[in-house]
């Protein structure tokens, strides 16, 4: 081949080859593959923002509810309030509305309307014009409300609240969601001019060049709740990744085929090479791509000396977006975590509450219950608990004979069910009306005493004069003296009336841990009700004591409940300690309070009858509590300082712990 042939040939391969890879790198990777990458991405995109959409959406629509709820229950309480109620009715409207004007300054709502017979309405606050009023969703000219309301007899209250972009922004839990309430005449959205336009249709918002999967809940005919994916800070990154890749591929392109036709083979050569390493970064960001779509959002592109690189935009606009999805990825997964971790504290407080509880869904299934609620479910029956209305059964459970309290609460269909076990309150008036008969038989005991000594006296001073005025009569003498003696036995037997004013009973080995337990939850709703605390140390082992049944209880109520009651004026901390133990066979049990403490000048008549410090006191209860000590051959111990008091009880332990 002659040199005008090879020349000839080399510019024909100069022309025709960068032409080749122009239409190839134009129809194949500029097209083909990024195409393919977009509508990749984009589907996977439209994947997470749906599974985030029906993770948000429950809790999102709950809290919107939990308004509907707000309103409900402050509607109510005006309703109950039957002295707003009478000021409503006999037109004290300005009274009517300072009240209902203070009420509303600390709940959510707008106004409030009553209407009293169907004909009397007085609005106060900002509640719409509204002809017929009714629980849901109203749109008027100006804007959106939520009403809920309530009546009884010939008294309807509803109120109102304004649906706003404030309480959009209250309802959502993810800066990456958009809340949207879209009614005939308003479209209200969580961020204003958000949407260019909008338009719901197939689980998507149409708005722009933008489709945002969504969610939606119809609130009535013409109103409906909108929850959606903000996919616009996704797609503007799409589009730059678009534009950059474009815009470089075009450049490239151009300079490739110039230097091509224009320069000699050593330099297209090197050309070559140079634009073979910047579709090796094209390749790879590609694959980072493909992997950000497929959830790998721990991607990041290295590229040696990135500056001088043609596809810097491109490679710093992937690491962009992994970094932004990955600190969303990240978000996301600890609000879960957080939901988890609320739904299983939950779980755990319904699991240990004293009382029952029993959830019934719209369906008439169970959906929440606790040990207790199942325990009384299987005695009563599911068709029984669910038409009980506050209705008091005796029941035996684990082996126990208990007095269950069933009541029942609708949450809009809904069914909750709480039980309670009122056993022990029971048992408490029981106590306290034994405590009661105490007192009283103690001041009849008194009482008698005082009227039978004052005869006794003056017969005794009688016989005693008659003795000195018939000093040499004998037989006088005699029988005076006989008298005299009748009268100190008459005198014992009264001594004794008057110190054992107690009800008699058999008794029994009793465990002294199970008795504080008992006075313990007895006295539950006084401690929980004046923020006590209470820290019980007992010994693993049963500690027990002969004694009479009601005798002990009496003993520790009245030692506890007056160390509650120490307490009760007190504003900042406020603790009770309990320790029971068996040392060196004594059974030894402290009750100490951190309350202000016994006054020294009382600290003398503490055991003394009648003394007390109390407004309304009776003055016998530690008296009653020395006896009962002394009973039992035990021993007691206070001591007081402006600190707090500590009462130590010590007795004897005969028996052998279990």
């Amino acid at each position: 081949m002659t040199l005008k042939k090879r020349f000839i040939l080399i510019i024909i391969i100069f022309v025709i080859l960068p032409t080749i890879l122009t239409i190839f790198n134009k129809t194949y990777i500029t097209k083909y593959i990024f195409n393919e990458l977009s509508g990749y991405t984009k589907e996977k995109i439209d994947d997470f923002g749906f599974e985030l959409v029906n993770k948000i959406y429950p809790t999102a629509l709950n809290n919107f509810f939990e308004y509907n709820n707000s309103l409900k229950s402050f509607s109510k309480n005006i309703l109950n309030n039957q002295r707003l109620i009478d000021y409503a009715t006999y037109g004290l409207i300005n009274t009517l509305n300072i009240h209902i004007n203070e009420l509303l300054t600390s709940s959510s709502a707008d106004g409030i309307i009553i209407i009293i017979d169907n004909k009397k309405r007085i609005k106060v606050g900002n509640f719409p014009e509204i002809n017929v009023i009714e629980n849901g969703y109203f749109e008027d000219n100006e804007n959106i409300y939520m009403i809920s309301g309530t009546s009884k007899n010939n008294v309807q209250v509803y109120a109102s609240m304004k649906l706003d972009k404030y309480f959009l922004n209250s309802l959502n839990l993810s800066s990456i969601s958009i809340i949207s309430i879209i009614g005939k005449k308003h479209k209200i959205f969580q961020n204003d001019n958000f949407y260019i336009d909008f338009k719901l249709n197939n689980n998507y918002v149409n708005s722009g060049k933008y489709k945002y999967p969504s969610k939606s809940e119809k609130l009535s005919k013409d109103i409906t709740f909108v929850l959606s994916f903000n996919v616009s800070q996704l797609n503007l990154i799409q589009n730059k990744i678009k534009d950059v890749f474009f815009q470089n591929i075009s450049s490239n392109l151009n300079t490739s085929l110039l230097i091509w036709i224009l320069i000699s083979p050593l330099l297209i050569y090197f050309a070559l090479f140079y634009f073979g390493k910047n579709i090796e970064t094209v390749e790879l960001s590609i694959k980072s791509i493909k992997k950000i779509a497929k959830g790998n959002f721990n991607v990041k592109i290295n590229v040696k000396n990135l500056e001088n690189n043609r596809y810097k935009d491109l490679v710093n606009s992937i690491n962009t977006l992994s970094k932004n999805l990955n600190y969303m990825h990240k978000e996301l997964e600890k609000n879960i975590d957080t939901l988890k971790n609320e739904k299983n504290t939950l779980k755990y407080l319904v699991n240990n509450l004293h009382e029952g509880i029993i959830f019934f869904d719209l369906d008439g299934s169970i959906k929440v219950k606790n040990k207790f609620g199942e325990e009384v479910l299987n005695k009563i029956g599911k068709e029984e608990l669910k038409k009980s209305t506050n209705k008091i059964y005796s029941l035996k459970i684990k082996n126990e004979q208990k007095l269950i309290e069933v009541s029942r609460n609708f949450l809009d269909a809904a069914l909750l069910i709480l039980i309670r076990d009122i056993s022990l309150e029971k048992e408490m008036n029981d106590l306290y009306s034994l405590n009661e008969k105490l007192v009283e038989k103690e001041k009849f005991g008194r009482i008698a005493a005082h009227e039978i000594r004052n005869p006794l006296n003056s017969m005794y001073l009688n016989l005693q004069y008659l003795n000195l005025e018939f000093e040499e009569n004998k037989k006088i003498s005699e029988i005076s003296n006989l008298i005299i003696e009748q009268i100190k036995i008459i005198d014992s037997v009264v001594e004794e009336w008057s110190s054992r004013a107690i009800m008699e009973s058999e008794e029994k080995e009793i465990n002294i841990n199970s008795v504080i337990s008992q006075i313990l939850n007895l006295l539950k709703y006084k401690l929980l009700e004046n923020s006590i605390e209470v820290v019980f140390s007992k010994s693993n082992k049963n500690i027990l004591i002969k004694a009479n049944p009601q005798r002990l209880n009496q003993l520790f109520y009245n030692i506890i409940n007056n160390a509650v009651e120490a307490l009760e004026n007190k504003n900042n901390s406020k603790k009770i300690l309990i320790n029971v133990s068996n040392v060196k066979n004594k059974i030894l049990i402290d009750v100490e309070d951190n309350g202000i403490g016994i006054p020294k000048e009382y600290q003398k008549n503490l055991f003394k009858k009648p003394f007390t410090t109390k407004k309304y006191g009776n003055g016998i209860g530690l008296f009653i509590v020395h006896s009962i000590v002394k009973e039992l051959n035990g021993d007691i111990k206070i001591i007081s300082s402006k600190k707090g008091t500590k009462v130590t009880l010590n007795f004897e332990n005969k028996e052998k712990t279990l």
